[in-house]
């Protein structure tokens, strides 16, 4: 095959494992995969891409990453993202002869999330993923940045907002941040491993985990940008400016216009700030009742890989995670929305 030429196919939202073509790609070490177009689930009226779940506006939305696009058995880098765009190129390691990559959406994935049947969850899915397939220019190290040339189709500049884009998707967190989001990794993972096969009454409990371990990353984001957010704004100074006006008010017995609408833009800034501050005050609350929902799970999950029997501990497991990740889904939104309009609502002030 040629190295300009491309190879092209779709995956539906069938659950069907649909094999990556590699035919006349093994000379080297990766491929290059693009992946358009999005796929809605009516079943909770959200829509996906291949990578993030779309928000309102209708674009993929970094901060909400989910586990519906499944690799098989290697899951390949994200090297670039348009997620406006739903278009997102992916490397993937060339694996050894006789090993067949496989892509698909996981259907089994929504079902363990929503327990219902699966014909139900086929006939909530719609839309589709277009995927071609090109070899990577030369044989790529670890780590090795492609070349915008390298990439037929994409313009500079929309090669530029997907690294951009890349890189807003990889927030810097701070320390305490970074710190409890590995916690709650560790936890997870140990709690997914402590799930044993044989126990079907807690098959769903690992779309659970992984539920929880999105959605804290998702809180960790906003609290970061919370936190930024907070950092333009001195409220020491902000107090001190508001005494000062109110005391030549008081000194003057009249304000001027200017005088009166400069303190109003203060008294303004200031409620802005304690919103600031009471969100990230729900948003980190909320962060350590993910942690602290994993510490119990794991710590029944455990006991019931050492006893034979605990059906009361299984139930009790479940029962938890359900709620939390119900608890995740109808009070996260709220939070993170209210975090948005005042993060939005603040750059005037």
């Amino acid at each position: 095959m040629p190295d300009d030429q491309t190879t092209s196919f779709s995956i539906q939202p069938d659950g069907n494992r649909v094999v990556i073509p590699l035919r006349g790609h093994e000379t080297y070490t990766s491929v290059l995969i693009e992946v358009r177009g999005e796929f809605r689930c009516a079943y909770n009226n959200h829509a996906y891409d291949a990578a993030y779940q779309c928000d309102e506006s209708g674009a993929g939305d970094p901060s909400r990453p989910h586990p519906y696009l499944r690799w098989e058995p290697y899951v390949p880098f994200l090297e670039l993202a348009d997620a406006s765009a739903h278009r997102y190129l992916f490397r993937l390691r060339t694996p050894q002869p006789g090993v067949s990559p496989t892509v698909r959406i996981d259907v089994d994935h929504f079902i363990d999330d929503f327990l219902i049947p699966p014909s139900e969850v086929r006939n909530s899915l719609t839309g589709r993923f277009d995927l071609a397939v090109r070899s990577a220019p030369v044989p790529a190290p670890a780590d090795w940045p492609i070349g915008l040339a390298a990439i037929p189709g994409l313009a500079v500049i929309g090669a530029v907002a997907w690294i951009l884009q890349r890189r807003m998707s990889t927030t810097l967190l701070d320390y305490d941040l970074r710190a409890q989001l590995d916690r709650v990794r560790q936890k997870s993972e140990a709690a997914r491993r402590a799930v044993r096969r044989e126990d079907g009454r807690l098959v769903p409990v690992a779309a659970r985990l992984e539920t929880l371990q999105v959605g804290a990353r998702s809180l960790a984001i906003q609290t970061q940008k919370v936190r930024n957010a907070r950092a333009l704004h001195n409220r020491g100074g902000i107090e001190r400016d508001v005494a000062e006006m109110e005391r030549r008010i008081v000194a003057s017995g009249t304000a001027t216009e200017d005088l009166a609408q400069t303190l109003q833009a203060r008294h303004r800034a200031l409620r802005g700030l304690t919103d600031l501050e009471r969100t990230e005050a729900q948003l980190t609350s909320r962060l350590a009742r993910i942690e602290a929902a994993l510490d119990s799970a794991l710590t029944g999950l455990q006991t019931v890989s050492i006893r034979a029997t605990a059906p009361a501990v299984r139930d009790t497991v479940c029962m938890a995670l359900e709620a939390e990740v119900e608890a995740l889904r109808e009070a996260g939104a709220p939070v993170t929305e209210r975090a948005d309009a005042v993060l939005g609502g603040t750059g005037g002030r």
